[in-house]
């Protein structure tokens, strides 16, 4: 929904991620870029506007290798 996803300690606990898809030119998601950090530095209050920049870095990736979204 958001372009991003957010792992709140379900790997390892105590340890956030939030991550988003790079998409090749096909359109095919087939990498992604993520942050991790200890739960006391990532806040679930940051995750959105975290989430949003770690996605701009993706979207610029992605249209790098050549995908050309609908909507970005």
């Amino acid at each position: 929904k958001n372009g991003f996803s957010v792992d709140i300690g379900e790997e390892i606990e105590g340890m956030h991620c939030i991550g988003a898809p790079i998409f090749n030119r096909q359109g095919r998601a087939f990498a992604a870029i993520w942050i991790s950090g200890p739960s006391v530095r990532i806040h679930p209050i940051d995750f959105h506007s975290i989430g949003l920049d770690v996605r701009k870095h993706a979207d610029s990736i992605s249209l790098s290798l050549g995908y050309q979204p609908q909507n970005i």
